[in-house]
């Protein structure tokens, strides 16, 4: 019985350890076969030769759209600043910081070099989040910068044929970057002063928020209409008033022209051509509203109709008495014969008499002059509206205001050759009177008792904003007193 019983334990134990065995080899396997090289196979001879095929996805996938959105009217329509040396740029060794980084008095202790302007928009998309200015407790990033500079010169970037061409664009974006930036931080500081007279009117911090919401939500809804209304105004502008347009919102003509440009009627594809840009419907539509309570802020502290006297008229139109002066102007006709198509002078005027006996004996003088005149205005019949002293030679400058009107002259030499006028009519130089000049004295006077009122209120905030941008200069510390005690 005891044996039998020995036999078993021992029958029972052999097995166990041969299970051991088998389990050790079938996990190395396992592991071995686990194991991938450079060309996709795996070690393990029963794995497949080639992935399995994969089953069709549920959905398709989404296009990503281009890094700036081609458009089919390739004309650049926000005008450019002057060439290189408009702006200076910061630094390009300096170093980038992060928001835990800046100082709590940004404004004192930060320095211009502290972040890095790019010249090119940026190639990651960490770029974004770049700090280019702090008012009071809000930031403004390159991210929200760089996308209202490159829809105005973003195609035109890319279609530049030389690197003397794009340099110059690329010399306007740095210009275009300052500008865009401090009209941010216009926005935020007047947004700010809207949020502490909120505060102000309304102590208790969810009421507060409450308001703030309902407020948001009623812009939001005629944000509609006016982008409605400023992409009918942009279809009828001419270059000078897109820009005019411009300068006055940093927001709506840009949407409205983008959309224009590009052909977008619904903001679907308005959201697509911002996010080529780096930017969204939605953060143009929260600009909108902080800009919009900012200029609300605007009506509540100045004085949006002020009032011009007549007194204050009649002084500026004696202080700017020189800009109504009315020079003369003439209209004349002119046969001109050039020295150097001719061996000798004598040649050449001979030339130039032939031409003035045409009209004597009847020929129309714009014909003759079509025909034989050899000045840049001929194939038009060399006509020439002019002020006084406008011309470039002073010769024929002073005979078109001189001789009889309507009468051919005699022939006037210059430097350049010989030639024969006909004035057709001249008016002599005069004033504008004051009756009919007050009107736009009076709207001169108003605009700029509006732009004081305006630089007044700015400085008001900025007394009570803590400001810095990467354009600010460096801050100098002060050295000590080299006075030293004997």
């Amino acid at each position: 019985m005891d044996l039998s019983r020995q036999g078993r334990s021992l029958v029972f134990h052999r097995a166990a350890r041969l299970a051991i065995v088998v389990c050790v080899a079938l996990y190395v396997r396992a592991a071995d076969a686990q194991q991938f090289y450079p060309s996709g196979q795996r070690s393990d001879p029963y794995s497949p030769q080639s992935a399995p095929p994969q089953s069709a996805p549920r959905l398709p996938p989404v296009a990503t759209p281009p890094a700036v959105p081609q458009a089919p009217n390739t004309a650049l329509r926000y005008p450019l600043p002057p060439g290189p040396g408009t702006a200076s740029q910061p630094s390009p060794a300096a170093a980038q910081r992060s928001i835990s980084d800046l100082p709590t008095r940004p404004g004192k202790a930060v320095t211009a070099t502290a972040l890095v302007q790019p010249t090119t928009p940026p190639a990651n998309p960490f770029k974004a989040g770049e700090i280019v200015a702090v008012v009071g407790d809000k930031f403004i990033f390159y991210g929200d910068v760089a996308p209202l500079v490159d829809q105005t010169i973003g195609e035109a970037l890319l279609k530049a044929k030389s690197t003397e061409e794009r340099e110059r664009y690329l010399a306007a974006r740095e210009a275009l970057m300052r500008g865009a930036t401090k009209q941010l931080v216009d926005i935020k500081m007047k947004y700010l002063a809207f949020e502490r007279e909120l505060q102000k009117n309304i102590p208790d911090a969810k009421k507060r928020e409450d308001k703030k919401r309902e407020i948001d939500k009623n812009i939001r809804a005629s944000f509609e209409k006016a982008l409605a209304e400023m992409r009918t105004k942009v279809e009828k502008a001419d270059p000078e008033q897109l820009q005019k347009l411009s300068q006055r919102d940093i927001i709506l003509p840009r949407l409205a022209t983008l959309m224009h440009d590009h052909g977008a009627e619904s903001y679907a594809e308005l959201d697509a051509l911002l996010r080529g840009y780096g930017t969204t419907l939605d953060k143009q539509t929260r600009l909108f509203i902080e800009d919009i309570l900012g200029r609300e802020m605007l009506r509540k502290h100045m004085n949006m109709h002020p009032d011009v006297t007549h007194e204050e008229m009649l002084d500026y139109y004696r202080q700017h008495v020189a800009d109504y002066a009315v020079p003369a102007k003439a209209q004349f006709e002119i046969l001109t014969v050039k020295w150097s198509s001719f061996p000798t002078r004598d040649e050449a005027r001979n030339q130039l008499a032939m031409m003035g006996n045409e009209v004597v004996f009847g020929a129309p003088f714009s014909a003759v002059a079509a025909k034989h005149s050899q000045e840049p205005n001929a194939k038009e019949g060399g006509r020439y509206d002019v002020s006084q002293g406008s011309l470039a030679s002073p010769t024929i400058d002073q005979a078109v205001f001189a001789i009889e009107v309507g009468k051919l002259s005699q022939i006037i030499e210059d430097d350049a050759g010989c030639h024969i006028i006909r004035v057709i009519a001249r008016q002599p130089a005069g004033q504008v009177p004051f009756l009919e000049a007050q009107e736009k004295i009076k709207e001169t006077i108003r605009v700029n008792k509006l732009n004081n009122d305006y630089r007044k209120f700015l400085e008001t905030l900025v007394a009570r904003t803590e400001v810095w941008t990467i354009y600010d200069p460096p801050v100098v510390a002060q050295q000590p007193s080299e006075t030293i005690q004997r």
